[in-house]
């Protein structure tokens, strides 16, 4: 699959999991002919009725699959007894040819369809258990190459993400039509930005972020502090850019006046199609999310930094300069000497291996995952 393909498959994620007219058999159809498939489908991990959505290369052989085989599902069955975590699979890593060869699943009900392999990415909603998006493998397609898995890899984390955001906007009311009439329901502050940055949507929460260094001025976000403000206008702009394959940029950590622990900022992009929809804008738009550190999901940064060989001291540190601070500021916080400061910088550039304070900034968005 070529890179613009591949690129329209992951906008469409988006589209689907926020567009309930967009039709979820249309886009498992897309991934599964990107990716070697006969057909795919979308499951709740469970054991009573687990198919949500299907391709229409599979609808003939659903209803037995619901009334019989479902029960039989070998690497379902697997997956829920060795309680296979969120991210990719395939069941040829997990089951030996000898014992798919003998089990009546794959042989007499998957073998005549003409499928072979299952690739798998395995999601977790917020509204809790687990889903599962399975590429049903032709007979010719039965390995799965590294780079497709890596390419199904990174697709299935778009989805994820498509799926949780998706499900939060529509969790304050099922019958809103729109997605302002839905912020209020977020836990945290919430803004949707047009492609000039000027605030279109937000909660009330968004306006309660003064004392953590972020306002809202003549319609747009400003931040009180310069670098943090260059950081949110950079990651505005790259946000809004065209290239939707990078995962690594979507959060990003912004220093708090007076604290080490930064705000963290997830953003989404939303294609013109949903947005015109969902906010009355025929425009796209940027989806922001701001997390706090008093609330319960804020992710545990400190023990993180620690796995990766810094002390408890050093993964402070680390945290107030990665979300901007300068060593001068760090080195007030902490109370230290500008000198001290300095040196601490330099132990932990050198622990992580890296030497600027943009690339300790990445590492710190790149740890804190929301999951929420």
């Amino acid at each position: 699959m070529d890179e613009a393909a591949f690129s329209g498959l992951i906008e469409r994620c988006y589209d689907t999991a926020f567009d309930t007219q967009e039709e979820w058999s249309s886009l498992l159809e897309s991934i599964a002919d990107g990716f070697g498939g006969f057909g795919a489908n979308l499951l709740r991990m469970r054991r009573a009725a687990p198919l949500v959505h299907y391709t229409r290369s599979l609808s003939a052989f659903v209803p037995v699959y619901e009334a019989h085989w479902h029960a039989h599902d070998l690497f379902l069955n697997y997956a829920m007894e060795h309680r296979l975590g969120a991210g990719l699979h395939v069941d040829t890593d997990y089951l030996p040819a000898e014992i798919r060869a003998r089990d009546p699943f794959y042989q007499e009900f998957r073998r005549p369809q003409g499928v072979s392999s299952i690739l798998s990415f395995v999601a977790t909603p917020p509204e809790g258990g687990m889903v599962a998006i399975n590429i049903q493998r032709r007979l010719d397609a039965e390995h799965v190459a590294a780079r497709e898995r890596s390419s199904f890899a990174l697709l299935g984390r778009h989805l994820d993400r498509a799926i949780a955001l998706g499900a939060r906007a529509a969790a304050s009311d099922a019958l809103a039509r729109t997605l302002g009439d839905e912020l209020a329901g977020f836990d945290c502050a919430v803004a949707v930005l047009s492609e000039g940055q000027r605030l279109l949507r937000s909660n009330a929460l968004l306006h309660d972020l003064g004392p953590d260094g972020v306002a809202v001025r003549a319609g747009r976000l400003v931040c009180s502090q310069p670098q943090a403000q260059a950081t949110l206008d950079t990651f505005l702009r790259r946000l809004g850019g065209s290239d939707v394959l990078s995962t690594s940029d979507d959060v990003v950590a912004l220093a708090r006046p007076g604290s080490a622990l930064p705000l963290l900022v997830r953003g989404v992009r939303l294609e013109a199609r949903v947005a015109d929809r969902r906010l009355g804008t025929p425009e796209r738009a940027l989806l922001l999310l701001f997390l706090r550190p008093d609330l319960p999901g804020y992710p545990g940064l400190e023990p993180i930094l620690m796995k990766l060989g810094l002390t408890p001291g050093q993964a402070r540190y680390a945290l107030a300069i990665g979300a901007g601070h300068s060593a001068r500021e760090a080195a007030a916080l902490f109370e230290v000497t500008e000198e001290t400061a300095r040196t601490m910088l330099k132990q932990v550039y050198q622990r992580l291996g890296i030497h600027r304070q943009s690339e300790l900034a990445r590492l710190i968005a790149a740890v804190a995952p929301f999951r929420r």
